[in-house]
């Protein structure tokens, strides 16, 4: 197929969204679709635009351009200009770019959340324009697709319930691991199989944003191993600094580690081989590819019901999803009671690995999203 793929950002560029746009494109190129890209989209702002902006800004709240009619009717403008006239379909990133396009031919758009969702979750101080006028763009993209496709069953829910959606048009593809893995079962065994010689509980802490990625709990989670006479580190990438002092002896500090730079790479790669669990207690998220990556390494993921994350870890299968009211105590506890289980660790790695293999990689994923797409 000749497909339109829409963006706002440059979806060429691996830097951008963890890299999401390369892959996406990857997966499509992959079965046999060309791709023509319409992308890093640059509105005409409208000085009413800026005014409203300075005006909620005064009231510390936030107003948001890509919320707008006018930003989603520039960005169906360029659409319907730019496109190719043999294009067999249009393929959004988002809902925006493509609320008010209208064409004969199908419109598809793959994203994480509806914007329902993000109020109060990603999105805090809304403006009352921003909130009321967000919504209807959503509404008036979600009427206007031919199918729209969301990474969590968390989400999909939200647009059939929150915009009274025919849950027909409404499919769930779960994202894949925004990384290369050449691995196979039996390297992880040779993997699990280092791992089981140390006495040292190993935690991966991998985020930019300490509070909104629960750093602070999953300090509370070392911590109290450590004062239990459990012997544990907790080793963090993505902070230059660490809001905790002193720091104790069993946090270390990795700083941002950059996955484009080869060497920074390889070092990243090393801590997920040596780690016994990745742990990232975040208190919002609506997917967490972070969670498949780490399975690519055979690494169970541990974290919070939050979001679309349980489509992503099942429990005690790649991880653990525990309820966001659990205390530090409960968690740190499951964690030292399966490293003390040998044969139920190596279990939970080998499945872990599994569930990358047949559920969590691009592969997978852009096979899914291609059938939906031959379908429709």
């Amino acid at each position: 197929m000749n497909i339109a793929y829409i963006a706002e950002f440059d979806t060429t560029d691996i830097t951008k969204r963890s890299g999401l746009g390369v892959n996406i494109a990857a997966a499509l190129k992959e079965n046999s679709n060309d791709l023509q890209y319409l992308d890093n989209f640059s509105p005409n702002v409208p000085v009413s635009a800026y005014m409203k902006k300075v005006f909620y800004r005064l009231k510390n709240q936030r107003f948001d351009f890509l919320r707008e009619k006018w930003y989603a009717d520039q960005f169906a403008k360029m659409i319907a200009e730019k496109h190719n006239p043999n294009t067999d379909l249009f393929f959004s990133l988002s809902s925006q770019p493509i609320a008010y396009f209208k064409s004969k031919k199908p419109i598809v758009f793959y994203t994480d959340a509806t914007f329902a969702q993000m109020i109060g979750f990603y999105f805090n101080n809304l403006s009352e324009d921003s909130i009321k006028h967000g919504m209807l763009v959503e509404k008036q993209a979600l009427e206007n697709t031919n199918l729209a496709i969301y990474a969590s069953q968390w989400a999909a829910d939200s647009a059939i319930k929150d915009y009274n959606i025919d849950p027909s048009k409404i499919k769930v593809v779960p994202r894949g691991a925004n990384i290369v893995c050449n691995r196979t079962h039996d390297d992880i065994k040779k993997i699990v199989a280092n791992k089981l010689k140390g006495d040292v509980v190993k935690l991966l802490f991998v985020g930019v944003e300490w509070v909104r990625k629960g750093g602070d709990k999953a300090y509370e989670i070392v911590k109290y191993l450590n004062d239990n006479n459990i012997k544990a580190e907790l080793h963090i990438v993505g902070l230059e600094s660490i809001p905790v002092d002193p720091l104790p002896p069993y946090i270390i500090n990795h700083g941002f580690l950059n996955k484009s730079n080869p060497s920074h790479n390889e070092k990243l790669e090393k801590l997920y081989l040596e780690s016994h669990f990745f742990l990232l207690p975040t208190v919002a998220d609506t997917f967490g590819i972070v969670f498949a990556e780490s399975n690519s390494f055979g690494l169970p993921a541990l974290s919070y019901d939050i979001g679309g994350i349980a489509s992503v870890i099942l429990n005690d299968i790649n991880g653990y999803c525990f309820n966001p009211t659990v205390s530090m105590e409960e968690i740190a506890l499951y964690i030292r009671d399966v490293f003390n289980d040998k044969s139920k660790y190596e279990e939970l790695c080998y499945t872990s690995f599994n569930e990358y293999k047949t559920r969590l990689n691009w592969k997978v994923s852009g096979q899914k999203i291609q059938k939906l797409l031959v379908d429709l």
